[in-house]
């Protein structure tokens, strides 16, 4: 298991995530250029506050298993260019920070389990031609999920809203495009597996499709 931290170690490759926030931390002044680019799959061992952006490469296929533990991003943010899953046992894993997006999804972007909590804006943005799968865990932020275009598909899980006073900008799902298609519930649910609090969700245009299972 490597990540490496190209643009502050000269392309230097470490054996896990905590080698690479050890020499991250260990640069006088980082800056918005500094990030940590992960080469293959991540397992945590112990909770992590990573003082600089996360970045999975186009190229890349990576699993980060929370494995119980917090991946604290302070104000910094995890950038998905390729294939992205993120996993735990339960949702006591967990992705927070105070970014506006917690992950920025430019490709395709699984949630297995576990949680991404934003107390800044999203928890998760896609956009145009990218794709969001959720088969369980859990997000919140003043809006969970915030969608410019792409594919959402909500299979299980929960996606809530911390915003006091939702409107079009604020709630638990927020679609501000024509291209966005978002499918909620599996066909062949048949009960509450799917949990959509806090403004519910704002479609300005697109489809929405409800499946069974919804609440």
């Amino acid at each position: 298991e490597y990540e490496t931290v190209p643009e502050f170690v000269d392309g230097a490759v470490y054996r896990s995530l905590e080698d690479a926030v050890a020499a991250a931390n260990a640069v006088e002044s980082l800056t918005s250029k500094d990030t940590i680019e992960l080469v293959s799959n991540i397992t945590l061992t112990d909770d992590v506050t990573v003082p600089c952006n996360i970045i999975v490469p186009a190229e890349k296929e990576i699993t980060i298993d929370l494995n119980e533990q917090v991946l604290d991003m302070g104000a910094k943010k995890i950038t998905n260019n390729g294939t992205l899953t993120v996993t735990s046992d339960t949702t006591d894993g967990k992705i927070e920070g105070t970014a506006n997006q917690m992950i920025s999804n430019n490709s395709t972007l699984t949630l297995e389990n576990g949680s991404i909590v934003s107390t800044g804006y999203g928890a998760v943005r896609i956009s145009t031609n990218t794709e969001f799968i959720m088969n369980g865990g859990y997000l919140e932020g003043s809006v969970g999920i915030q969608a410019s275009g792409g594919t959402i598909t909500i299979n299980q899980g929960t996606v809530q809203s911390n915003y006091e006073y939702r409107n079009s900008s604020r709630g638990a799902i927020v679609a501000s495009s024509a291209n966005v298609v978002i499918t909620i519930g599996e066909e062949e649910a048949t009960d509450d597996t799917v949990l959509i609090d806090g403004g519910k969700a704002h479609v300005v245009a697109g489809p929405l499709i409800l499946g069974a299972g919804v609440a």
